[in-house]
């Protein structure tokens, strides 16, 4: 081949472009894999206690020790029943910090009220329950939803 203007032009077209398909030598990804270890612990010992209200006829009814189940027995058709200070919830901690408690329901007919406002650690926020069982047509409430207790650190 001789070496015309056009050839080298062609050369080095050439060797960029090979360049290119190499690459710079960084890496777009990286894969690692790493151990987590996540323990769980009865409420007496935990971040955030739970204690149910007993006396209020609404009872635990967890079966694994580390979840709050509640069951709300002999309760009046076509009625709305109130339950005050059902759960108690008490986050733990040290300092000066403090934590938002809110509560939520996504079940026909049960509502939740939480304190508003900020709470500090070992201090306790008390969780109502309403149940109205004029909410559904045959008194019989839906089981199938969700109440969520959510507890946030606000000092972070």
């Amino acid at each position: 081949m001789r070496i015309t203007r056009r050839n080298t032009l062609v050369v080095l077209v050439l060797i960029v472009g090979a360049g290119g398909i190499v690459g710079t030598g960084a890496f777009g990804q990286v894969t690692a894999d790493r151990d987590l270890s996540v323990e769980t612990t009865g409420d007496g010992s935990a971040n955030v206690q739970i204690d149910v209200n007993e006396e209020l006829g609404v009872s635990e009814t967890g079966s694994d020790g580390t979840t709050v189940g509640l069951s709300f027995e002999n309760l009046n058709r076509n009625a709305t029943t109130v339950f005050n200070n059902t759960l108690s919830v008490t986050p733990q901690g040290s300092g000066s910090g403090t934590y938002d408690v809110s509560a939520s329901s996504s079940v026909t007919g049960v509502t939740v009220d939480a304190p508003s406002g900020t709470v500090s650690p070992g201090t306790t926020a008390n969780i109502s329950f309403t149940i109205d069982s004029t909410a559904v047509d045959d008194g019989t409430l839906d089981e199938d939803g969700t109440i969520t207790i959510t507890v946030d650190d606000t000092t972070q």
